[in-house]
């Protein structure tokens, strides 16, 4: 779940992500951490294109809408952001804003795994709605979408076996 930074964004959208900005500390972000041990991971499409291709094949042929594309950054939570936060996300160009993307795809990477991201926008970011959002409403909306999600991931389980 994640909540939308872009106006254009609504709860219940779904967002292939194409980038990230990786906002958390403490975490660990790499494999490569030994004394002595530097590899740097081209990170300029961090998102597997291929994957991401397929996920929006699969969307089309399920007749379900997706954004194609979208800067997700990552936070550490639980608490949700501040609204002075997420304008300032904003100007570092995020779109969605969410606590569990990282550091996955930055490892996945690392490793040479495919990875792709479908973000499912649960709410407006903090600051961005007329008042704050409840629990309730993020599950809510969650629920909504989960049938939509379910249907683009089977048809890409779907094609990747016809492969």
């Amino acid at each position: 779940m994640s909540g939308a930074i872009d106006p254009a964004l609504r709860p219940g959208d779904l967002v292939l992500v194409d980038q990230f900005i990786d906002a958390t500390s403490g975490r660990a972000g790499t494999f490569f951490d030994r004394p002595g041990e530097v590899t740097h991971t081209d990170v300029t499409e961090p998102y597997d294109p291929a994957l991401r291709s397929l996920l929006a094949g699969s969307a089309a042929a399920a007749g379900v809408d997706v954004h194609d594309g979208g800067t997700y950054i990552c936070t550490d939570g639980p608490r949700f952001e501040t609204p002075a936060e997420i304008r300032a996300y904003r100007t570092w160009g995020a779109d969605l804003v969410g606590m569990t993307g990282c550091p996955e795809v930055a490892l996945a990477n690392e490793l040479g795994l495919p990875y792709a991201t479908v973000g499912v926008i649960s709410n407006p970011a903090a600051g961005l709605a007329d008042r704050p959002v409840s629990t309730d409403e993020i599950m809510a909306t969650i629920a909504m979408a989960a049938g939509r999600l379910l249907a683009v991931l089977t048809e890409a389980t779907r094609r990747l076996a016809d492969t």
